[in-house]
C-alpha cells in the first residue's frame, strides 16, 4: 500500500474508460495523492481497468484510503519487532553467510531490506498526513534500537545507519517544530537523542550541532508549552523528553572529555553550548528529581509519568552533577584552576547547598535502596541496570558487570569535588555517613575504590581529627583491600 499507487492508477483507468471519479480534486487536495513523495516507490504496478465499473466512487472511500495507508504504516512499523530475535536478521554479515550456506528456507533478512525501510520511514515521518508522522519518526527510533551498533562490513569501524545520516537529522528537524504536535515533537525528541548518542553522526561537526540548536529551541519555552487537547501527563512526558535528550547528549559528551586526550571535535565543541544552557538545564533537572522523590514516596499524585521518570531519573541525576559548582564559587578563577577542578574546563550547573543537600541525599538512598537488607517496600523506586534500558551504555559506561548502585557512583563522585570541600558543602557527618554506607552497598568495586580515595585526598585535615570518621575510614579501606585481593 505504502510502496506502489494502485489507487492513483485506478483512477487513471477510471479516466481513460470513460468513467471519470467523483470530486477528484477535492480527494487530492484533502488527503494528497498516493503518488506523492512520502509513500511513492520506485516501481508503479499499471492496473488495465477494462470493464465498468457499477456505481460511483463512495467519498467513504476516501477516507478508506488514508486510513489504509495509516494502518499500513502501521504494519510498517511492527516489522523490526516481529521478525524476532534471529542474528541474521540485524547484522548484515550473518544475513550473508546465512545465504551462502543455505541453512535457513527463507533468505529474507531484514538488514538486506534496510536501505528500503529507511527510505520508507523517512517519506511518511516527513509526509504531508499529520497523524502519520510519528508513526514514521518512531519507526526510525525502532530502526535506531535494531540496527544501532551494526557495523557496515564494507567499511570498517563504521555501522550501517551512517550512510542515512541525512534522512536522520531531517527527519528530526521536521519533527522538532514550533507547529509540531505534542506526539510529533515527543517522538521527534526521541530519535534526536538517540542520534546524537550514536555514531550515526560519525564526525559531522556541523550535523551534531544543528541538531543540539534543534533540542536547545523548546528549552526556553517549556514552562509555557500546553496542548489544551491533551491531558496534563502528555505534557509532563514531552518535557521530560527534553530533559532527557540534553541530559543524554551531556552525559554521552563526557565519555570523551573524561579521556582528555584525542577527544573528537564534533564533541568538544558541546563543552561551551553545554555550560551555556546549565543554568536553566539544572533548575529543570533538580525539579523533575524532586517531583521523580515525590511520586516514589508517594507524596505526588501524578503516577502518569512515572514510569517515564523511572527510565531517566538516573541519567538525569548524572548530567546535573557533572562539573557542577556551589553557586558561590567564583568565575574569576584562572583558566588553569577551571582545567584542573573540571573535566570539560569549565563549570556547568550551579548548585545552592539545598539543592545538593538534595541531590547527595538521593544518591545515598539509592546506596541504600539497592542492598536487599535494607529495601523499602514503600518507596516505589527503578534500580534497573539491565540492558533493555536504551540509557545503560551511557549511566553505567565503563562497567562490564553493572550492579543498581553503581548509577549513583559516578554522581558522587562529581560532588566530592574540591570546589565543594572549598565553599563547606561537604561536612565531616555527612562524608562519615557516606563512608559507612560504602562498606555495606552492593556496589563494583573500582567506583568504590575510586570514590574512597578522592575523599581521603581532598578532605580537610580536620576530618582527621575526628575518631569515628577515622575509625570508619579504614574499616572502608580494609573493605576495599579485601576486594582487591579478591579479584
Amino acid at each position: 500500500v505504502l510502496a506502489t499507487s494502485v489507487t492513483r492508477n485506478m483512477s487513471e483507468g477510471l479516466t481513460s474508460s470513460g468513467y471519470d471519479s467523483v470530486d477528484s480534486t477535492h480527494e487530492n487536495d484533502v488527503y494528497g495523492e498516493d503518488d506523492d513523495n512520502m509513500i511513492s516507490g520506485p516501481k508503479q504496478e499499471q492496473v488495465n481497468w477494462s470493464a465498468p465499473i457499477s456505481s460511483q466512487f463512495s467519498r467513504r472511500n476516501k477516507h478508506l484510503r488514508y486510513r489504509t495507508r495509516v494502518f499500513a504504516a502501521e504494519c510498517v512499523s511492527h516489522v523490526p519487532v516481529a521478525v524476532g530475535t534471529e542474528p541474521a536478521h540485524f547484522d548484515l554479515l550473518l544475513a550473508r553467510s546465512a545465504i551462502a550456506k543455505g541453512t535457513y528456507l527463507s533468505n529474507d533478512w531484514l538488514v538486506l531490506k534496510l536501505q528500503e525501510l529507511v527510505s520508507l520511514s523517512y517519506q511518511i515521518s516527513t509526509g504531508q498526513f499529520e497523524g502519520m508522522q510519528p508513526i514514521g519518526v518512531q519507526l526510525l527510533c525502532l530502526i535506531m534500537d535494531k540496527f544501532g551498533m551494526t557495523v557496515d562490513p564494507e567499511f570498517p569501524g563504521h555501522i550501517l545507519l551512517e550512510q542515512f545520516q541525512a534522512q536522520l537529522v531531517s527527519a528530526v528537524k521536521t519533527a522538532i517544530s514550533t507547529t509540531s504536535g505534542p506526539l510529533l515533537l515527543e517522538a521527534g525528541l526521541e530519535l534526536a537523542t538517540k542520534v546524537m548518542t550514536s555514531s550515526v553522526i560519525g564526525g559531522d561537526k556541523v550535523a551534531l550541532n544543528r541538531l543540539f540548536l534543534l533540542i536547545s529551541r523548546p528549552l526556553s519555552d517549556i514552562e509555557d508549552l500546553f496542548y489544551p487537547s491533551f491531558a496534563d501527563w502528555v505534557v509532563c512526558k514531552i518535557k521530560v523528553r527534553l530533559l532527557t535528550a540534553h541530559a543524554a547528549v551531556k552525559c554521552y559528551t563526557y565519555q570523551f572529555l573524561r579521556a582528555k586526550e584525542n577527544v573528537p571535535d564534533e564533541h568538544q565543541q558541546l563543552a561551551p553550548l553545554l555550560a551555556n544552557s546549565s543554568t536553566l538545564l539544572g533548575k529543570y533537572w533538580v525539579g523533575a528529581l524532586k517531583d521523580y522523590f515525590s511520586i516514589i514516596f508517594g507524596l505526588h499524585s501524578r503516577i502518569n509519568v512515572q514510569k517515564y521518570l523511572d527510565e531517566v531519573w538516573a541519567l538525569i541525576l548524572q548530567a546535573t552533577a557533572l562539573d557542577a559548582a556551589p553557586v558561590e564559587f567564583g568565575a574569576d578563577d584562572s583558566e588553569d584552576v577551571h582545567e584542573h577542578m573540571f573535566i570539560s574546563g569549565r563549570s556547568m550547573v550551579k548548585l545552592e547547598q539545598s539543592d545538593f543537600q538534595f541531590l547527595w541525599g538521593l544518591s545515598v538512598l539509592v546506596l541504600f535502596h539497592s542492598h536487599q537488607s535494607t529495601v523499602n517496600g514503600s518507596v516505589k523506586m527503578k534500580l534497573d541496570c539491565s540492558k533493555e534500558n536504551f540509557f545503560s551504555n551511557i549511566v553505567f559506561y565503563g562497567l562490564d558487570n553493572p550492579r543498581p548502585c553503581d548509577q549513583v557512583l559516578p554522581v558522587l563522585l562529581s560532588l566530592t569535588t574540591e570546589a565543594f570541600f572549598s565553599k563547606d558543602f561537604l561536612s565531616v557527618d555527612i562524608c562519615q555517613e557516606l563512608l559507612q554506607a560504602l562498606i555495606y552497598a552492593d556496589c563494583s568495586g573500582a567506583p568504590v575504590v575510586s570514590l574512597f580515595s578522592k575523599i581521603i585526598r581532598l578532605c580537610p585535615d580536620k576530618f582527621f581529627e575526628e575518631e569515628d570518621f577515622v575509625f570508619v575510614a579504614l574499616e572502608l579501606y580494609s573493605h576495599c583491600l579485601a576486594m582487591v585481593l579478591r579479584r
